[in-house]
C-alpha cells in the first residue's frame, strides 16, 4: 500500500545518496591526483629548462621540498576546496532564511559573525607568520637531510662529527619546525574555539535575554536556534579548512 511505497522510495533515496557520495568523492580524488601528477611533471620540466646557476642558487633542498611537501599540501588543499565552497553556500543560505524570518536576528548574528571574523583574522596573522617561518625552517631541515644522506660514510667514520651534526644541525632545525607548526596551528585552534564560544553565547542570549525578536511561539524560537546551530556547524567546517589553505 501507501506505506510500502514510502519505504521503497526511502530505500531508493538512500541508495542514490550513497552512489552520489561515492561518485563525487571518487571524482574529486581523480581530479586531485591528475592535478598533482601534472604539477609534478610541469615542475620537473621547468627544472630541466632552468639555468644551472639559478638552480644552484635556489638549492636542491628547496627543489626537493617543492616537489614532495609543497605539491602534496597543495593537493590536500584542492581536495578541501569543494567542502569550503559548499559550507560557504550553506552559511549564505541560512543567513538569507534567517533574514526572512527576522531581520533583527539576522543583523545581530551578522555582528556576532563579524566579531568572530575580526578576532579570527588577528589570530590568523600570527598563525600564518609562524607557519611561514616553519616552512623556511623546513627548507633548512631538508638541506640537512640531504647532507646526512650524502655524507653518511664520512659521518660513520667520525662519531664526534656525527654527534655534532645531529645535536647542532638536525635537532635545532627539527625542533624549530615542530615548535612553529605547533604554535601556528594552535593559534588556529584557539581562534576556532573562540568562534564556537561566540555562537554558544549568542544562542544563550536568544534563550535568556534577547528573546528572539518577533518570535511568537516556542516553535519559532526553535527555528532560530536550529538555523544558528546549522550555521555554526558550517562555520566550523570552514575554519577547519583554513589552516590547510594557509599551509598551501
Amino acid at each position: 500500500g501507501v506505506q510500502s511505497g514510502i519505504w521503497a522510495g526511502f530505500v531508493v533515496i538512500c541508495i542514490l545518496r550513497l552512489a552520489a557520495g561515492v561518485a563525487a568523492h571518487s571524482l574529486l580524488v581523480h581530479v586531485s591526483q591528475n592535478t598533482l601528477c601534472k604539477l609534478r611533471l610541469k615542475l620537473c620540466a621547468q627544472i630541466l629548462h632552468t639555468p644551472l646557476a639559478s638552480l644552484e642558487k635556489l638549492g636542491a633542498h628547496r627543489l626537493h621540498a617543492a616537489i614532495t611537501e609543497d605539491l602534496g599540501q597543495l593537493t590536500a588543499t584542492l581536495i578541501n576546496l569543494p567542502y569550503l565552497f559548499v559550507n560557504l553556500i550553506i552559511v549564505a543560505g541560512c543567513l538569507t532564511y534567517l533574514g526572512y524570518l527576522s531581520w533583527r536576528v539576522l543583523i545581530s548574528i551578522s555582528l556576532a559573525i563579524g566579531l568572530g571574523a575580526l578576532s579570527y583574522g588577528l589570530a590568523v596573522v600570527w598563525a600564518n607568520r609562524l607557519l611561514r617561518r616553519a616552512r623556511e625552517r623546513q627548507n633548512h631541515l631538508f638541506k640537512y637531510f640531504r647532507q646526512l644522506m650524502e655524507g653518511i660514510k664520512e659521518l660513520k667514520l667520525n662519531s664526534q662529527k656525527a654527534s655534532d651534526f645531529f645535536k647542532q644541525c638536525l635537532t635545532p632545525a627539527a625542533e624549530g619546525v615542530r615548535r612553529d607548526n605547533t604554535m601556528g596551528i594552535s593559534f588556529y585552534a584557539a581562534a576556532a574555539n573562540w568562534n564556537r564560544l561566540l555562537f554558544f553565547l549568542y544562542v544563550g542570549l536568544i534563550l535568556l535575554w534577547f528573546g528572539a525578536p518577533q518570535a511568537t511561539s516556542p516553535g519559532e524560537m526553535a527555528s532560530y536556534i536550529l538555523i544558528i546551530l546549522y550555521i555554526m556547524a558550517a562555520v566550523e567546517a570552514i575554519l577547519n579548512v583554513l589552516p590547510h589553505l594557509a599551509q598551501a
